[in-house]
């Protein structure tokens, strides 16, 4: 489970959860294929550049669904 702590400008916190991988793995065929990967799972310690690869499915962070409460 990734949550990340994101403070806002008036001091409040919000809570961020990376979801669903939107990655098109066929794009180059011009074509839509996702791979089915619902979680952003880090794939190393916070603060290393592995922290922004998915485990699960080997994509960026950013291509995956935000979810803040």
């Amino acid at each position: 489970m990734a949550a990340n702590n994101l403070p806002i400008r008036d001091g409040s916190v919000i809570f961020v959860r990376y979801m669903q991988c939107f990655y098109n793995h066929a794009a180059h065929l011009n074509r839509f294929a996702f791979d089915g990967c619902q979680e952003f799972v880090a794939a190393g310690e916070v603060g290393t550049p592995e922290a922004l690869i998915c485990d699960a499915c080997g994509c960026y962070r950013g291509f995956h669904q935000i979810f803040e409460f």
